[in-house]
């Protein structure tokens, strides 16, 4: 990806579920198991769909 391409992504709300095992709900409704605490979450369709996870 160079300069003049643009990523496009979401930033998403959330709310913690348990944050002694950092469990984070998002806004569309995936949960997020982590090994660090979030601050912020954005979400980048193409990187979903190259993983698999659409």
């Amino acid at each position: 990806m160079d300069a003049s391409e643009e990523l496009r992504t979401e930033e998403m709300k959330f709310k913690p579920i348990r944050e002694d095992f950092n469990l984070y709900q998002l806004s569309d409704g995936n949960i997020l198991k982590i090994k660090s605490v979030v601050t912020r979450v954005v979400k980048n369709p193409d990187k979903i769909d190259d993983l698999g996870m659409s």
